[in-house]
């Protein structure tokens, strides 16, 4: 780092505009671009140095290398500063990090993970991005429909919970391919295929090694650095007092949390729980104006929070609501054929009814997904009465469900899986094949089939976007456990400590 600008200093309380901002950091950039040139040219005088030179001299000192000063005065930029935006995003995840830590050791994943949102948006849970991802997490869209309920009224991907749970679930797939954090958590800005080719083309698995030799599409600097900020956001968080001064975060937010059986009105669950709007969406970010301004009701299947004590009276409101009857199933609706992006648990959720039901109707195992174009027997058109609605704790792990496959090619802005001499995907890396340089081998996702099962084999999907990915299951024979002379690398299983 050459110099820190201070604009409050130059400026004022008041501030300048952003033109006339960018035009003074420009300035300073070009002094230090001719200073590079003027060492790269010999005409840098040591004896007659001013601070800025003198500060430069001393970073490249010993360096005689022509093209290395000229690469380095070509390569100077400006990040703006990061302190307040920062702090405003630790205070608004006090209400979140034992719920989020609670999630990461449910799945068997660090705790520090929930470091990440701080990079991906300073926790900005209403962030978007030009790319379109959405939330603290920042999920686009296609990796989040994996994972989470994103329609015209719902976006699972605002709630920093409910998007936690994803994100824990798409890290634990992340290490159980990659096989370490640093490729794991750089996977999740780059995309699980982007590392798995990484590792394939460098025939390494140290992420150092990769970013000085890997040169492939879109591994930039946003990718390059992104474990290094992980890791200084991580420093930050645990010792915040150190850098922030003393102060204290916010408590913990405590909910009880309900599912809804069946549509209801947001006025009358206001006027029953006497709730303003800002209440209710400040316990469910994930509600959509078309929710909150009354078009359309809560949906039936979302898991709704109240404030803590209010979920025991749920059942009670629902027996006094107008919607508080028997929804039918009509008779149109007796099979449904399964489109590209469904689950089995949003089907569930449409029809009112449950992934047992489903299941049973259509013979389906607890381990197999469904297909696309797949046509799905429903509860008879007689109707099913609703159950209850359920009051789940605060802290919970929300079963995974697996995203409906399709057996036709992938879209535009797909990338295919690296395949072996007889053409199955490979889905893992073979620590021979990295200490050969060899690219990947074939291994078997073992945390995805139970005994006695088979299932198709698994994909990897890749947005073009951020390059995110969905797994289906596998069918391949297992590899056994331990592997002492490197004859193959099983997915791993999750650590704690190698972050």
């Amino acid at each position: 780092m050459y110099e820190v600008v201070n604009l409050r200093e130059i400026f004022g309380e008041n501030g300048a505009s952003e033109s006339t901002k960018l035009q003074l950091i420009e300035q300073i950039k070009e002094i230090y671009r001719n200073i590079l040139y003027q060492m790269a040219d010999g005409r840098l005088d040591p004896s007659s140095l001013s601070a800025r030179e003198y500060r430069v001299h001393q970073l490249f000192q010993g360096i005689q290398d022509r093209e290395i000063l000229i690469r380095a005065a070509e390569s100077i930029r400006s990040q703006p500063g990061q302190k307040n935006r920062f702090l405003q995003g630790l205070l608004i995840s006090g209400r979140y990090n034992d719920t989020l830590k609670e999630i990461f050791r449910n799945h068997g994943l660090p705790e520090d993970l929930i470091a990440l949102p701080h990079i991906e948006s300073n926790f900005n849970y209403r962030a978007y991005s030009s790319k379109g991802a959405a939330g603290a997490w920042q999920f686009i869209r296609s990796t989040g429909q994996q994972f989470l309920r994103i329609n015209e009224d719902v976006d699972e991907r605002l709630d920093p919970l409910f998007a936690g749970q994803a994100a824990a679930r798409l890290l634990k797939q992340n290490y159980e391919v990659l096989g370490s954090w640093p490729l794991a958590i750089t996977a999740y800005n780059h995309g699980r295929q982007g590392m798995f080719n990484a590792v394939r083309e460098t025939g390494s698995s140290n992420l150092a090694e990769i970013i000085a030799s890997y040169r492939g599409p879109n591994f930039g600097f946003a990718s390059k650095n992104f474990y290094a900020e992980f890791l200084a956001a991580r420093e930050v968080i645990k010792n915040y007092r150190q850098y922030f001064g003393e102060m204290d975060l916010p408590s913990t937010l405590e909910y009880d949390l309900v599912q809804i059986p069946r549509p209801v009105k947001i006025a009358r669950i206001l006027g029953y729980f006497g709730l303003s709007r800002e209440d209710l969406k400040s316990y469910n970010p994930a509600l959509r104006s078309s929710v909150l301004e009354a078009r359309n009701p809560v949906p039936a299947g979302f898991l709704l929070r109240l404030p803590k004590g209010k979920g025991a009276d749920f059942s009670a409101f629902l027996a006094l609501a107008p919607e508080g009857r028997v929804t039918k199933v009509r008779g149109k609706a007796q099979w449904y054929r399964v489109k590209r992006g469904d689950t089995l648990l949003a089907v569930a959720r449409q029809f009112d009814t449950d992934l047992r039901t489903l299941r049973v109707l259509n013979g389906l195992k607890r381990s197999g997904g469904i297909q696309v174009g797949q046509r799905l027997r429903l509860p008879a058109s007689g109707g099913v009465q609703n159950e209850g609605p359920r009051v789940i704790p605060a802290k919970y792990v929300e079963e995974e469900e697996e995203l409906a496959s399709s057996n036709s090619r992938n879209g535009k802005g797909d990338r295919k899986l690296a395949k072996d001499k007889k053409g199955r995907k490979a889905v893992g890396i073979s620590a021979k094949s990295r200490k050969r340089g060899k690219g990947p081998k074939l291994l078997k996702d073992r945390s995805s089939q139970s005994k006695g099962s088979s299932s198709s084999i698994k994909k990897v999907r890749t947005d073009e976007n951020e390059k995110s990915q969905r797994l289906r299951k596998g069918s391949l024979k297992k590899k056994k456990a331990s592997t002492p002379k490197g004859k193959g690398l099983p997915l791993k299983k999750p650590s704690r400590r190698d972050l």
